[in-house]
């Protein structure tokens, strides 16, 4: 048992390595947009320029008198809403009182339910159509024309997930937002006639065909039921479908009456003409707020079943409508319902029982109301044989948006709402996507404008818009409801109203310039005649001042023209350009003018001083090539060129450039319009709308860009004219054929939705279904009496693909999402190459999408933005648990949440853990063999062994025994060693009073001799002088006796054995007297040797409590030391002298010290004692010898370590040194510099 938890505890571990988890935090992305390039600001240096005035001889013109406001008045029809040409007509109307019969859905003939099942394969991948605006639409409508799908349209679902189902005659077709797929009968359908399209309450699809049936498929299971005539379905023509309650399906049919198919049940019952409806071709059904069942039939009118009530009601020609043909049938509110028959609808409103009626006498030309659809606004859209129209019956008036080629009418076959305000319609003529909103409105060149291209379009003070043709000019009412035309000979290009309300025109051909004075009524045409440069020119500018500025690109020329006096002048900066014409002009806010050209950058003219300078790709710019030029609130100038947009800001003398590559669509930018706190950049493939406090974002964080294309409503990409905001806000711009009235959109809060729709598996892709609902299916079916042998048979191919799935060891335990994505996907260690493909929830707009992706575990940061809506190929992926990662940006500019998809790549089976598992019982079983073997033998080794100790045992004891004694007699030389110094200094401390005494007796001698001959003369005073003298030398032998004395009672008791004990040390005089006690006993040994003694003793210095024969002891052996290092470098010098250089350098190399050629040295060794900052008594002795190399300054205090020659020391005068000042609670140290001497250190604590 003891054995359990650790077992139980490595498999865990085991377990958890076997799959190793690659997983990390949520990553947000970064930056898709590198950051703006900023250059310096530099002007050319100033050259001069002058005005020209030209001849004042040239006669003006002579105005011409037109009244604008007398000219013809056209309606203009912008998709406004037109009043009913005649009031509704309503009568009076009681549901209760239609005819009814009884009805009991339960007494309904109900049989088994029968069905054919087969497998649904993988569909086929399509090129998918983009949408485009026709040239001649009203409105912002997307359409994708059936020649280009293919297809003819029958209907159109929209799922829960908001992608977009398609029934035609071709099969059903599937949009995911990104990618189109086709199934049909490869697919596993019976049919490809699909006339209808139903997603019921659990999930599956129902298919109505025209020849098969119903086809039902569960996207899930990957299973088809198709319910055909053969199998009890009342006919096979199936014309309408409706869901019932969540588990039943109602089917109308061609001849065939209703079935009730309640799948849940597997139970069909049939509802006929024979039993109580009022035929059997249903055309129409629909299900009221009140659960009461609406049907329409072909030529009986409306059938109105009752469930809760059992009865059924009968509306027709008789009884209240105006054809007994049924279209289409409508709840647009509680208690009204709609009904199309033919060229009239019917409005029953059975709250306040009227019956209404509209028909062509309102002015709508409708004919066969085919789809009704109530919008956010209360309005009624109804597509109808010939166009669709948007009905406000509350205010009696309509509008009609026409659909087809000439958008006039056009066969409208369903409506579908999507997304906010999106309206998908199946029309004959393909599908289209309209705004349910009309944000966008257009005015088309033709259709509503008699010309055959436009120029510039503005709005006047008086709020008119005044519209630019080759024709002429157009004078649009405020409310854009109807338009005056002035004919102008040649054609407007470009139009300009100047401060007093004139308005400026001209430009489109050499026809030169018209100014109409809008209070004098009068028209003025000036041309070259009458001053001008040129015919041809560009659009202008009003300064301060009251010039217009004009360029003449055909000769270069620029010229200005008052507003009052039509006074000209032509400006001449003595360089050409008539190769690099001038395009705009901008006044700046202290009158300088800046003119930006095509070739030579911007020309910037100081009007006071009478200089320019240029700014050009020399100074700064990108391209020299420059548009327009704009300047925002904070003085800032903003410009185009071929090369992205240029921000100007001379207060920092910096120009920041925005290009392609960080975010612009394009590098050509022809204008540029601020509006709110946006820059809309207009370029050849659309709008960027650039937020402008994201120019102060710094590098690594998003932009806020959105580029509007020709899907936002923009009619097209090339822009003729200068855009412009109207007084109402709204966005005006132009190419030759069509004008964009745009209402500028509400910022949308919503962000698109992604998907991860498959994954390919060595590029081969992979469809999972729900294997277990599958297979109860199939085991079910058995028992309704489907053939599943003939099930086999006819997909032996698609099962054996299935088999071939669970064969290569892929593992799944359900599915999820609308794409069928694996639940807890295993795959085998070979099968570790992987992309995935992706997509995002479509808008309406069909912008193109990005995407970003990340595979956590492999990829350290999100892919770069692509469109591409498949993963670049994963190689070679280890064993591990993984997260992919795709999120997907569309026109909003924001960033989606992460769509996720978490699989296992799983070991291969030698590092599985059983085969881990099976590793360690094989190697314990092994180590159990191999420990029980060891065990014996390691028995016999350890009795050999035993009887190796005892004998070595016996030996070790014998050496330390030996070692002892030789570490004795070491320590005992040491001594010795030590005493033989302190006695040759006694000695010779004791040899100069002793020679004193001898002198001095001697001399007594011979004067005692000479005193007894003074007396024997008698001379008395003699003998009386030498007694004196023999006194006092009596007195000095007397005295240095006692010296002699003192001198070894001193020495005896500092050389006394150590008792152990401290006592209160003068340690100025211990070091003292040691000093000369070397001094003197290195003077006996050598006679030759001399050094000067220094001390630097601290008189303030207090006694300490010591063993002072312990501390002498280092004291002397370190004195001695000193005295023998510095004897020793004055040796070496004195043998320099003696040798040539050569020589000298081996001797330098040999005695490491670089310093034998300083012949001045004079040997010194230096006492010293101080009290450090710390409270330590510090004694410090320098010497001023060769040092000590850095190799052995570390190994000095060893034992047995010595620099000395072989018999001349022991090697533990230092290590006993260190032990004795260790052994007192203090420090010795060393402090060594090769060639200037060594310094020993001792300190230790006072207390």
């Amino acid at each position: 048992m003891r054995y359990i938890k650790p077992i139980i505890l490595l498999l865990v571990l085991l377990s958890s390595c076997d799959r190793i988890s690659r997983n990390n935090a949520y990553i947000e992305p970064d930056g898709e947009f590198l950051p703006p390039e900023v250059t310096k600001l530099k002007f050319t240096s100033p050259k001069p320029f002058n005005w020209i005035n030209i001849s004042e001889n040239n006669k003006l013109p002579d105005p011409v008198f037109v009244d604008i406001e007398k000219l013809p008045v056209k309606p203009l029809n912008l998709l406004d809403f037109k009043p009913f040409k005649s009031p509704v007509v309503s009568s009076n109307f009681d549901f209760e009182k239609l005819p009814s019969d009884f009805f009991s859905i339960d007494s309904l003939p109900e049989d088994k339910l029968k069905y054919t099942l087969s497998l649904l394969g993988n569909p086929k991948e399509i090129i998918t159509p983009k949408p485009e605006i026709p040239d001649t639409a009203q409105t912002n409508i997307l359409t994708i024309n059936k020649d280009e799908f293919k297809i003819v349209i029958n209907d159109l679902l929209i799922d829960d997930s908001g992608d977009t189902w398609v029934a035609s005659n071709e099969g059903l077709f599937h949009f995911d937002g990104e990618k189109c797929y086709q199934y049909g009968i490869e697919q596993g359908l019976k049919s490809i006639n699909i006339n209808k399209l139903l997603a019921d309450g659990n999930g599956k699809l129902w298919l109505g065909t025209t020849t098969n049936g119903v086809i039902i498929i569960d996207t899930k299971s990957g299973l088809i039921k198709t319910i055909s005539q053969d199998e009890g379905l009342g006919q096979n023509g199936v014309t309408c479908m409706l869901q019932g309650n969540k588990d039943e399906v109602w089917v109308g049919s061609y001849n065939g009456g209703i079935d009730i198919i309640n799948e849940s049940k597997n139970t069909i019952r049939h509802l006929t003409y024979r039993l109580k409806l009022s035929e059997n071709y249903i055309q129409y059904l629909i299900k009221d707020n009140k659960g009461r069942i609406w049907i329409g039939t072909a030529s009986s009118g409306v059938d109105i079943i009752d469930i809760d009530k059992n009865k059924i009601r009968h509306c027709n020609y008789e009884t209240g409508l105006h054809d007994n043909s049924v279209w289409a049938l409508f709840e647009s509110e509680p208690g009204i319902i709609w009904i199309s028959t033919g060229e009239y609808v019917t409005i029953l409103d059975m709250n306040q029982g009227k019956s209404s009626l509209l028909d062509k006498a309102s002015g709508m030309d409708f004919s066969y109301v085919n789809a009704y659809h109530k919008d956010n606004n209360g309005n009624i859209w109804m597509g109808s044989n010939n166009g669709l129209y948007i009905v406000d019956i509350k205010k009696g008036r309509y509008k009609k948006i026409g659909i087809g080629k000439d958008f006039n009418n056009g066969r409208v076959i369903c409506l579908k709402p999507k997304n906010e305000n999106k309206m998908w319609l199946g029309t004959s003529e393909g599908i289209s996507i309209v705004d349910e909103i009309q944000k966008v409105v257009y005015i088309n060149i033709k259709k509503d404008i008699a010309a055959d291209q436009f120029g510039q379009q503005i709005e006047d003070r008086d709020g008119n818009i005044w519209v630019g043709t080759d024709k002429g000019v157009y004078i649009i009412n405020p409310d854009l409801t109807s338009k005056r035309f002035l004919e102008i000979y040649g054609g407007v290009m470009f139009i300009l109203e100047d401060s007093r309300g004139k308005i400026w025109m001209g430009g489109y051909s050499e026809q030169g310039l018209f100014i109409y004075n809008k209070k004098k009524k009068t028209l003025s045409h000036f041309n070259i005649t009458h001053g001008l440069l040129d015919n041809m020119f560009l659009p202008a500018m009003e300064d301060k001042s009251g010039k217009i500025w004009f360029s003449f690109p055909q000769i270069g020329g620029i010229m200005t023209m008052h507003v009052d006096d039509y006074k000209m002048q032509r400006l001449n900066l003595r360089t050409s350009l008539s190769d690099k014409p001038a395009v705009d002009f901008l006044e700046k806010q202290n009158g300088d003018i800046w003119i930006s050209t095509y070739g030579k950058g911007i020309l910037c003219l100081d009007i006071k001083a009478g200089t320019f300078q240029e700014i050009n790709d020399t100074t700064g710019l990108k391209s020299n090539t420059i548009s327009r030029l704009k300047i925002d609130e904070t003085n800032k100038v903003w410009f185009g060129s071929e090369d992205g947009i240029g921000i100007i800001d001379e207060s920092k003398s910096e120009i920041t450039h925005i290009q392609k590559g960080q975010g612009l669509t394009v590098k050509e930018i022809g204008d540029i319009l601020f509006h709110n706190k946006n820059a809309l950049l207009f370029s050849t493939k659309g709008v960027v709308e650039l937020a402008r406090s994201d120019l102060d974002i710094q590098n690594g964080k998003s932009w806020d860009l959105k580029n509007h294309s020709k899907y936002r409503g923009l009619s097209s990409a090339k822009f003729t004219s200068l855009p412009f905001f109207s007084k109402n806000g709204n966005l005006w711009c132009s190419d030759i054929n069509r004008i964009s009235i745009i209402t500028p959109e509400e910022t949308d809060t919503s962000k698109l939705v992604t998907f991860i729709t498959g994954i390919d598996i060595i590029n081969q892709p992979l469809y999972f279904h729900d294997k277990t609902g599958l297979y109860e299916e199939l085991k079910n079916s058995q028992s309704l009496g489907v053939k599943v042998d003939s099930l086999l048979k006819d997909n032996k191919d698609k099962l054996d693909e299935d088999d071939i799935i669970q064969q290569k060891d892929i593992q799944w335990s359900n599915v999820e999402g609308k794409f069928n994505l694996p639940v807890g996907l295993r795959l085998p260690y070979f099968l570790n190459y992987l992309s995935f493909h992706f997509s995002t929830t479509e808008d309406g707009h069909f912008d193109k999408k990005v995407y970003r992706y990340l595979l956590k575990g492999v990829d350290q940061k999100w892919s770069r933005p692509t469109e591409k809506s498949v993963s670049k190929s994963y190689l070679n992926l280890p064993q591990g648990n993984y997260t992919f990662q795709v999120v997907s940006k569309g026109f909003d500019g924001r960033w989606s949440a992460p769509a996720e998809f978490t699989f296992t790549i799983l070991p291969p089976w030698w590092k599985t853990w059983w085969a881990y598992l099976f590793y360690i019982i094989g190697f314990s079983a092994l180590a159990y063999v191999f420990s029980i073997y060891r065990s014996r033998h390691l028995k016999r080794s350890n009795t050999l062994l035993e009887e190796k100790v005892k004998i070595r045992t016996k030996a070790l004891n014998e050496s330390i025994i030996e070692l002892k004694s030789t570490q004795s007699q070491l320590i005992h030389s040491e001594k010795m060693a030590s005493l033989g110094e302190l006695t040759a200094g006694i000695a010779h401390e004791i040899q100069n009073p002793l020679n004193f005494v001898n002198n001095f007796s001697e001399l007594n001698k011979e004067l005692v001799e000479e005193l007894q001959e003074e007396l024997k003369n008698g001379k008395i005073d003699d003998a009386i002088a030498l007694s004196n003298d023999i006194k006092d030398n009596e007195v000095k032998i007397n005295h240095h006796g006692k010296r002699a004395a003192d001198i070894v009672k001193g020495m005896l008791q500092h050389s006394r054995t150590s008792s152990g004990v401290k006592e209160l040390t003068d340690v100025n005089t211990l070091a003292d007297e040691y000093l000369r006690l070397a001094y003197h006993g290195l003077r006996a040994k050598d006679k030759s040797f001399n050094a000067e003694m220094i001390t630097h003793f601290d008189p303030d210095l207090p006694k300490i409590e010591v063993i002072p024969q312990d501390i002498g002891r280092v004291i002397l052996n370190l004195i001695t030391n000193a005295f023998y290092a510095v004897n020793q470098r004055k040796n070496l010098l004195d043998l320099a002298k003696e040798r040539s250089s050569d020589n000298l350098i081996d001797l330098i190399e040999s005695s490491s010290d670089a310093n034998l050629k300083d012949f001045t040295y004079e040997p010194k060794v230096t006492v010293t004692t101080r009290l450090t900052a710390n409270s330590q008594l510090l004694i410090a002795i320098q010497d001023n010898g060769s040092g000590i190399p850095q190799n052995i300054v570390d190994k000095i205090f060893q034992p047995f370590f010595t620099t000395k020659p072989t018999g001349q020391g022991t090697g533990l005068g230092l290590s006993l040194a260190y032990d004795i000042v260790k052994a007192h609670g203090g420090e010795l140290r060393v402090e060594s510099e090769e060639g200037k001497g060594a310094e020993f250190i001792i300190q230790i604590p006072i207390s």
